[in-house]
């Protein structure tokens, strides 16, 4: 749990964290990146887009253009745990795209 806390400190000047959720669902990721907000929104939309039309691209548009490293997941054990201790630069909610 530590560890992971302590990569987005050592990462916060470089690298920002993203909390992305989709409403009221208990899917959640975390991940660090070098993306501006305008290029994740861009994601976010895309990823909508590809899950509408029965494609999952998840991250990889992102990745494409950016360094992401997947910090962890609502499948992750230590969600709970984490979850509030961490500072997110950016939280975007699926829902609203």
């Amino acid at each position: 749990m530590n560890d992971i806390i302590e990569r987005i400190e050592k990462h916060e000047k470089k690298l920002c964290s993203v909390l992305i959720v989709d409403g009221m669902s208990n899917d959640r990721i975390v991940f660090l990146t070098d993306a501006e907000k305008k290029d994740i929104e861009e994601w976010c939309n895309i990823y909508i887009k590809s899950i509408e039309n029965g494609e999952n691209v998840f991250l990889n548009p992102l990745k494409d253009k950016h360094y992401v490293e997947i910090l962890f997941d609502s499948e992750t054990d230590i969600w709970n745990e984490l979850y509030d201790k961490i500072k997110y630069d950016f939280v975007f909610d699926l829902q609203y795209f």
